[in-house]
């Protein structure tokens, strides 16, 4: 657990601790909570929070925005979305068309705004976000980052800490048309894609399930 502050530029701000909150301004929300502290504020389009522990910033001015902590959670605002685990921590969630993230163990995340979205993870920390267009990320262990804001990618990685970004182009810097990504040794790794979607991931890196470290990255 810690402080968890999520912020939107619309308008819509909230910062709690150890509290569960949500607040919308207009368009879907959805925001649920297994434990600890939790927020979703979002002004339009479709938005997703949802964190188990840890400290963790999510913020989004348009369009879906998405953040998710740890915690076997499924949610979806639109069309049809699948979400299973077997073991550990997994996460799915889809704003529209259709989205599936499996997980056996780990921590898992699989988001997508539209579009069809296929992630899984059989263990470590996997995060795989799309913005458009067919997308597909695994990952068997160890820290993975894959985001695609365009067009059909595949990406998949063994071991150890991966980073790999496809797009409109790729970009070492943030800017709205492009894509922007950044990862660290330790296996935490963020993620924005684009044109309306925000998104800032804040990666549980486990090392035996038990003791975990939290690092947050923040775009």
């Amino acid at each position: 657990s810690a402080a968890t502050l999520s912020t939107s530029s619309s308008g819509a701000t909230l910062s709690n601790s150890n509290a569960a909150i949500s607040t919308c301004s207009s368009g879907a929300t959805l925001s649920t909570s297994s434990s600890g502290e939790s927020l979703s504020p979002t002004s339009s389009g479709a938005t997703l929070s949802t964190q188990d522990s840890g400290a963790s910033l999510s913020t989004s001015n348009s369009g879906a925005s998405l953040f998710t902590s740890s915690t076997a959670i499924s949610t979806s605002s639109s069309v049809a979305t699948l979400s299973t685990s077997s073991y550990g921590e997994s996460t799915s969630v889809s704003s529209s068309s259709a989205s599936l993230s499996t997980s056996s163990s780990g921590e898992s995340l699989s988001t997508s705004s539209s579009g069809a979205t296929l992630s899984t993870s059989s263990s470590g920390a996997s995060l795989s976000t799309s913005s458009s267009g067919a997308t597909l990320s695994t990952s068997s262990s160890g820290a993975t980052l894959f985001t695609s804001s365009s067009g059909a990618t595949l990406f998949s990685s063994s071991s150890g800490a991966t980073l790999f970004t496809s797009g409109s182009g790729e970009s070492s810097s943030t800017s709205s048309p492009t894509l922007s990504t950044s990862s660290s040794d330790s296996g935490a790794s963020l993620s924005t894609s684009s044109p309306g979607a925000s998104i800032s991931t804040s990666v549980l890196q486990t090392n035996d399930f038990k003791d975990r470290q939290i690092q947050n990255i923040i775009i």
